[in-house]
């Protein structure tokens, strides 16, 4: 189990809700794997942290955060709440964070251990 300090500041979803949101996160970016958390995002490719200072994903008003931990909680999140969670983020929480706009048009994956556990790395999948 993964050890998370960092504070995400948004508004947790409803366990219902996210069994659907994650159900559809997995058809549409995982062919509908039911285990998403072993793979990347389908036609993904490694991007850097400046993707989240593009305008297609700086204008949206909340994206939806879904942190591998515990009880992989999903969050309601303005899109600067973001780039806090990840500037704040320490080196040792060793999590997987995917995070998806509300129409499932994109999917960003990062990860703190996908090839050195001293650096985040991220991937895209989908278009702005």
């Amino acid at each position: 189990m993964a050890y998370l300090e960092t504070v995400v500041d948004g508004y947790k979803i409803e366990r219902d809700l996210v069994k659907a949101l994650l159900r559809q996160l997995k058809q549409i970016f995982f062919e509908g794997n039911n285990q998403i958390w072993t793979m990347l995002p389908i036609n993904s490719v490694e991007v850097d942290k400046s993707i989240f200072y593009e305008q297609g994903f700086t204008n949206k008003k909340n994206v939806f955060m879904c942190i591998r931990h515990d009880d992989e909680p999903v969050y309601s999140i303005k899109p600067n709440a973001v780039n806090t969670f990840f500037r704040n983020q320490k080196p040792w929480e060793d999590v997987d964070v995917y995070i998806f706009d509300e129409e499932f048009k994109w999917c960003i994956f990062s990860s703190s251990d996908y090839k050195n556990d001293t650096e985040f790395h991220i991937f895209f999948s989908g278009e702005f």
